[in-house]
C-alpha cells in the first residue's frame, strides 16, 4: 500500500503546536489551521467482501493509518474491487461502497459478512476524528472507484450547479485543452467550501488513477490521461479564486525493476554523457608546452613573469 500526504499552510496562521514529529509516532499538525490533503492508493483494501476486524490485515491497517493521519480532505483509489482484493467478485456500485466507507469510519455491523461485528474502524482509534462528506465516483473500469472525503462540505463554487464531477468532460479537438477526457478511470472533482474565518479562500481537488503497466500502450494512456487537467476543468468551469490540488496515483509501477530494454537504454546514455564528458575535459585542458619554439620568451617578455601550464 503506498500514502503520500500534502499539507498546505493556512493563509491565517494560529499559534504553533508542535505535533508533528513522526519519530516520536506524533503525526499531528504543526499548526492547527494547516490544511491537510492526503492521496492513499489503498489497493482494493475498502471493498464490501473484506472482512473488517482487528488484526494485521489490510483494512485494519488503512484505518489506524487515517486515523494516524487525520486529514482534512482524503482522495482514495483502487477502492471497491472486490475481484483484486480476493474475497468476492466485481466492482461496488456507488451504494454498496457508500455503505462500506460508513462502516470503515463508524464501525457497527457487517451485513456483506453475515451480520458480523466490525472490530476495527477509523473512529475507534480517532473518536473525534470524522470525514462526513463522501463523493463516489460513478466511473470505473470494472475493478476499481476512485473516492474523496472531506471534513468541510461540497459546495457549488462557480454557479454551474455541480460541486463534484466524476470525470473531466470530453474536450473536442478546437476546445481549450486538445485531448481526450480522464481515461479509463475517470478524473474526478471536488469543490469544497472552507470556513471563512480560518482560510481566505475555498478549495478545488482533483483526483485520479492512470493507467499501470510497461507497455508503450501503457504509456501513452498515461501520457493522455496526464493532459493539463487543470485547462480541462477550467472548461467545465471553476471558481477562478480557489486553490487547486491534483491528487493522483501515477501508475508507475513498473519502474520498481527495469526492463532489459530500458535498463540498456539508460545505460548507453550514461556512457554517451561520460564520453561527452571526457572529452570537453580534454578540449578544455591546459596545454603543456615542451618544445615552444621561443613561446615561452615571448611570454616573459610580455607578462614579466613565467608562465604556468597545467
Amino acid at each position: 500500500m503506498r500514502f503520500y500526504s500534502l499539507f498546505l499552510c493556512a493563509l491565517l496562521a494560529s499559534p504553533a503546536v508542535a505535533q508533528w514529529n513522526p519519530a516520536a509516532g506524533q503525526w499531528g499538525k504543526v499548526d492547527a489551521a494547516d490544511l491537510r490533503v492526503m492521496t492513499y492508493n489503498i489497493e482494493d483494501g475498502l471493498c464490501s467482501s473484506n472482512t473488517k476486524v482487528e488484526g494485521q490485515n489490510d483494512w485494519c491497517g488503512l484505518a489506524r493509518l487515517v486515523a494516524a493521519f487525520k486529514p482534512d480532505v482524503l482522495v482514495l483509489e483502487e477502492c471497491g474491487d472486490n475481484t483484486g482484493q480476493g474475497t468476492g467478485s466485481g466492482v461496488d456500485s456507488v451504494a454498496t461502497l457508500t455503505t462500506v466507507i460508513g462502516m470503515f469510519f463508524h464501525g457497527g455491523v457487517d451485513t456483506f459478512n453475515g451480520s458480523t461485528a466490525i472490530t476495527s474502524w477509523v473512529q475507534k482509534y480517532a473518536p473525534t476524528y470524522d470525514l462526513p462528506f463522501v463523493f463516489i465516483s460513478s466511473e470505473t473500469d470494472g475493478f476499481n472507484r476512485n473516492v474523496i472525503l472531506s471534513r468541510y462540505p461540497f459546495t457549488d463554487l462557480n454557479g454551474d450547479t455541480k460541486s463534484t464531477q466524476s470525470d473531466i468532460p470530453t474536450v473536442t479537438a478546437t476546445g481549450y485543452a486538445q485531448g481526450g477526457d480522464g481515461g479509463i478511470r475517470g478524473f474526478a472533482f471536488v469543490e469544497i467550501d472552507l470556513p471563512n474565518g480560518t482560510y481566505r479562500g475555498d478549495l478545488v481537488v482533483g483526483g485520479a488513477h492512470m493507467k499501470a503497466g510497461s507497455l508503450t500502450s501503457d504509456h501513452d494512456a498515461r501520457r493522455s490521461d496526464a493532459r493539463p487537467r487543470g485547462e480541462n476543468r477550467r472548461q467545465s468551469g471553476g471558481d477562478v479564486g480557489a486553490r487547486r490540488i491534483h491528487a493522483r496515483d501515477s501508475g508507475r509501477r513498473f519502474q520498481r525493476g527495469r526492463t532489459a530494454e530500458r535498463r540498456r537504454a539508460w545505460t548507453a546514455r550514461l556512457a554517451q554523457s561520460s564520453a561527452h564528458r571526457r572529452r570537453n575535459e580534454r578540449r578544455h585542458r591546459p596545454r603543456r608546452h615542451r618544445h615552444d619554439g621561443g613561446r615561452r620568451s615571448q611570454l616573459l617578455h610580455r607578462f614579466g613573469r613565467e608562465p604556468q601550464f597545467g
